[in-house]
């Protein structure tokens, strides 16, 4: 029979993905009962779990209340924008000098798939959304920058962001455009262009969501 921690651990990596994937969207409300009654399990491992949730800025931990999946820190997510805009800036200029044809080539192939999953009428957010963060990693991991890029994917708030961006399928195929746009520049090796595209691109997620009566409820 597992122990407490091992149940612990199970219903917290579960919450976790589920918080993440947006299965649990921001400002949700639920209690330790519910919990309890969803993984057939004690208050003792909930309770565990929940603390964790809570110490890693999942969930809000409200007392004499509900607990609630906390928000998406809107002021956090722009000081990652700031910093990734200016950065990515670089990775990209350094890929381009790199010149490898076959890496341009997954990049268009990246790309080519995103928009399979766009024209399909069931758009699967999480499979573009891993899409999108595969070609990206690409360009980090081919300068050698991987740690960098693991640093903004370990941002829950950030994360969610951007995926709360594609909720609406219009977004993903702005994306789309933006990537065959910073693709063509890398083609054409057109350093001046790629700041600006980066910022249209990076910072066009945090504006849409937040020009948008309903997923704006979804920051703080």
């Amino acid at each position: 029979m597992a122990g407490y921690k091992d149940i612990a651990t199970k219903i917290y990596e579960d919450i976790s993905q589920r918080i993440l994937s947006l299965e649990l969207k921001p400002g949700i409300s639920f209690s330790e009962n519910d919990v309890c009654e969803k993984y057939n399990a004690s208050r003792t491992p909930v309770r565990s779990a929940m603390q964790r949730l809570a110490d890693k800025g999942l969930i809000d931990l409200l007392p004499y209340q509900k607990t609630r999946v906390s928000k998406i820190d809107l002021n956090l997510v722009k000081q990652l924008v700031y910093a990734r805009s200016a950065i990515e800036d670089r990775v990209i200029r350094d890929f381009i000098k790199i010149d490898d044809p076959l890496l341009i080539e997954d990049v268009e192939h990246l790309i080519r798939k995103q928009q399979i999953v766009v024209n399909n009428e069931e758009s699967n957010i999480e499979q573009f959304y891993e899409l999108d963060a595969k070609m990206h990693r690409l360009w980090y991991e081919s300068v050698g920058a991987i740690p960098i890029w693991d640093y903004f994917q370990d941002s829950i708030h950030y994360t969610r962001q951007r995926r709360v961006d594609i909720i609406d399928h219009h977004s993903m195929q702005v994306v789309i455009e933006d990537h065959l746009k910073i693709l063509n520049a890398i083609r054409e090796k057109n350093t001046d262009c790629i700041y600006e595209i980066l910022h249209e691109h990076l910072y066009g997620g945090i504006d849409r969501v937040s020009n948008n009566s309903e997923l704006a409820g979804y920051l703080a």
